[in-house]
């Protein structure tokens, strides 16, 4: 999930993304959080990228194949849209 969330408990880092994936059996989940993006930038994008970078990076670093749920925009990210 990646949303853009300024008018919640995380007001600070407005940016977020999770990923609850698998690796060789196990459940791992993944948080990025960021407090801003550079202007022009598509943050809630940027985030996906980051995410499947760092599953990708997880599983070389332990040495397993991540799979399962990929991330991906959710419906509060399209309602609240990016900042202008």
């Amino acid at each position: 999930m990646a949303g853009y969330m300024p008018d919640s408990i995380f007001a600070d880092q407005p940016y977020r993304v999770s990923a609850k994936f698998r690796c060789d059996n196990e459940d791992r989940l993944i948080d990025i959080d960021l407090a801003q993006v550079a202007k022009g930038r598509d943050g809630i994008q940027d985030l996906i990228a980051l995410m499947r970078i760092a599953q990708k990076r997880y599983g070389e670093l332990y040495d397993c194949t991540p799979q399962g749920a990929q991330p991906h925009s959710s419906p509060q990210a399209k309602l609240t849209g990016k900042p202008g």
